[in-house]
């Protein structure tokens, strides 16, 4: 979740009219500059208010249902800790096989089933 959070707002093209970029300079312009310690601790910058917008931001209240795969290499939370985030119906599945980031392509037939189930929520 909060690195799909990470992915989105790191996806909008910048330009110089963009809110500043946080590693310097305006819109994408820093980017070019930034290197090694200096892009860690951007990029450490960047996650850190990712990370307090998604904690303090309101609830989804669509039905949902959160999946997560065994071989998910990255460190995560227990999902308890993140259900508050969903005041809709919800169910959290941990899929087991070998599925990683990209269940829809490592786990398709649990992926489908979620989004069916989900549906009639």
């Amino acid at each position: 979740m909060l690195l799909a959070a990470f992915a989105v707002a790191n996806a909008a093209p910048r330009t110089a009219a963009a809110e500043p970029d946080p590693r310097g300079g305006a819109g994408g312009a820093g980017r070019a500059a930034a290197r090694g310690p200096d892009l860690e601790a951007a990029a450490d910058e960047l996650l850190d208010r990712l990370v307090a917008r998604t904690a303090a931001g309101s609830t989804t209240t669509w039905p949902t249902i959160t999946l997560e795969g065994d071989a998910n290499g990255a460190p995560h939370p227990d999902p308890g800790i993140y259900r508050a985030k969903f005041s809709g119906k919800y169910a959290h599945r941990s899929i087991s096989g070998g599925g990683g980031h990209n269940l829809l392509q490592e786990a398709p037939r649990a992926f489908a089933q979620a989004v069916a189930d989900v549906d009639p929520y």
